[in-house]
């Protein structure tokens, strides 16, 4: 008799967009781990390059979308009977969080338990907040959810102390683990240091500022080339982005590479030497575990998601945001120090492989996954 694997339903975008939503959940279903499971995924993502990530307003279009995905979802849950539904949730807005829990409520009323898995930080997302009321709103919306997946210590403690009653447990993202193919010490084409930034090109993940710093740069260390990988969200960033590279003469110093992926984004890593994400706010921050995977340095702005990931002077440097001229000070130090990269690079990808590899993230996924299902055969 052929073996049979517990159905579990992952709701939640892939890509595109390349989100850090999107990305988790192609990774969550790359844990070997998770290979005893029967996994299907119902597609949440609305198939754009690029999307407007935080708080978005309510229109009469995301309400019919979201009210169509509602009553799809509950038709696919009562047509395949999951045991299980892993629910991704990376709103942050009070009205977005209570679209993705109607999802929730419709999954299982149609058919069986439901694990949250929250994306945001929960303190500062409109639910359940640091506010009393949207603290109790949350665990009244929360009650048919069976557990619920925290990206960070920090976000557990802050749930425990809203009184949610449901199993937490820490699920941190994980990235492509192709990257830890290449060699820390890997042999460099050319005398030139470059230091990658890959993400939307947006203010909030701190462009402009990564801008000045080239400026700042580019006459005293020469050697310093940057390569940005991503896609503005707006065709107004877009044009920031080109009259600061003109006006600057940047062109031979900062190389827009757009949105790279599998072996484009492999072979960007391989000849990178320095991370950087100057994020103004980061839930948590794929692409600092991404850099650390693949025995870089990561220098990081100090927010909530990027300071659970990099640690101060062991794995890289953390600077506040908006902070100029302390990125350019540790650029430029560690462009002159390749024996100090290196020393970073490869204590990064040692916490890498503590904390956040497919084998470690993924037995705790399916740790849980079991004793809900054992939960529910009692």
């Amino acid at each position: 008799m052929p073996k049979t694997f517990p159905r579990v339903l992952h709701v939640g975008p892939l890509p595109p967009p390349v989100g850090g939503v999107a990305l988790s959940l192609q990774a969550i279903l790359r844990c070997p781990a998770l290979q005893d499971f029967d996994n299907r995924v119902f597609n949440t993502s609305e198939g754009r390059l690029t999307e407007v990530v935080g708080r978005k307003g309510l229109t009469l279009e995301r309400f019919v979308r979201r009210m169509k995905l509602i009553l799809q979802l509950a038709r696919h849950v009562r047509q395949m009977r999951p045991e299980l539904v892993h629910f991704q949730c990376g709103s942050e807005g009070a009205l977005d969080i209570l679209g993705d829990l109607l999802m929730v409520w419709a999954s299982c009323l149609a058919g069986g338990p439901v694990i949250l898995h929250l994306h945001v930080d929960p303190a500062t997302a409109d639910l359940p907040g640091r506010n009393p009321f949207g603290q109790w709103l949350f665990r009244r919306l929360i009650r048919p959810v069976s557990a619920i997946f925290t990206l960070t210590e920090g976000y557990h403690e802050h749930l425990l102390s809203c009184s949610v009653r449901q199993l937490i447990r820490v699920a941190p993202n994980t990235c492509d683990e192709t990257l830890l193919t290449l060699p820390v010490d890997r042999p460099r084409a050319s005398e030139t240091v470059r230091i990658l930034f890959l993400g939307r090109l947006t203010r909030a993940k701190g462009i402009f500022d990564l801008l000045e710093v080239a400026a700042r740069l580019h006459t005293e260390h020469p050697e310093i080339h940057f390569d940005i990988a991503g896609l503005p969200s707006t065709p107004d960033e877009e044009r920031l982005i080109r009259e600061f590279l003109e006006r600057e003469r940047l062109q031979e110093t900062l190389t827009l590479v757009g949105l790279v992926t599998g072996p484009d984004k492999l072979k960007l890593f391989e000849r990178g030497d320095i991370l950087l994400a100057p994020s103004y706010w980061e839930s948590f921050g794929i692409v600092a575990i991404e850099g650390m995977a693949a025995g870089l340095p990561v220098v990081a702005a100090n927010v909530p998601g990027l300071k659970s990931i990099v640690v101060e002077g062991e794995t890289g440097y953390l600077v506040e945001p908006g902070d100029v001229e302390s990125l350019k000070q540790h650029l430029a130090r560690l462009a002159k120090d390749k024996n100090l990269r290196e020393q970073l690079g490869r204590a990064g990808r040692k916490r890498f492989l503590e904390r956040y590899s497919l084998q470690r993230v993924g037995a705790v996924i399916a740790e849980t996954y079991h004793q809900i299902l054992e939960k529910e055969t009692i």
